[in-house]
């Protein structure tokens, strides 16, 4: 799952979770990451996967987008960029993975592990 966590703008400490492509961010109210820091306009930048399976992020119109400092028309995203659109500092993550429950597989382990005692106890008995 990707990320994007507001670090610096009125909007700090927000996180927002990016469940579909492409991911608006902007002023208006339909934009999936709503900001309203100065500089932010209605329709910002946005986040598209490639089919690469890389995460890419462009300004959209005349806005303009700074990664790292540096002002971009098309920036392929890696863990851990900061990008800014207008007065927000934004943070691009990739969120680890939920782990899966492995009770089921235990379980299988451990009736395995009784089978197996059992039919070394009948093997003892009868075989004496």
């Amino acid at each position: 799952m990707v990320e994007l966590r507001v670090v610096v703008g009125r909007s700090a400490g927000k996180k927002t979770a990016i469940e579909r492509f492409p991911f608006h961010i902007g002023r208006s109210s339909k934009a999936g990451l709503c900001l309203s820091d100065a500089g932010v306009w209605d329709q910002h930048a946005v986040v598209s996967q490639s089919e690469d399976g890389s995460f890419v992020i462009r300004p959209e119109s005349d806005a303009v987008v700074t990664v790292e400092g540096n002002k971009i028309t098309e920036h392929h995203l890696r863990n851990g960029d900061t990008f800014d659109c207008g007065g927000a500092r934004i943070r691009f993550w990739i969120s680890a993975a939920p782990a899966r429950s492995l009770r089921i597989r235990e379980a299988c382990v451990w009736a395995l592990f009784v089978c197996v005692l059992a039919i070394e106890l009948f093997l003892l008995i009868a075989l004496s």
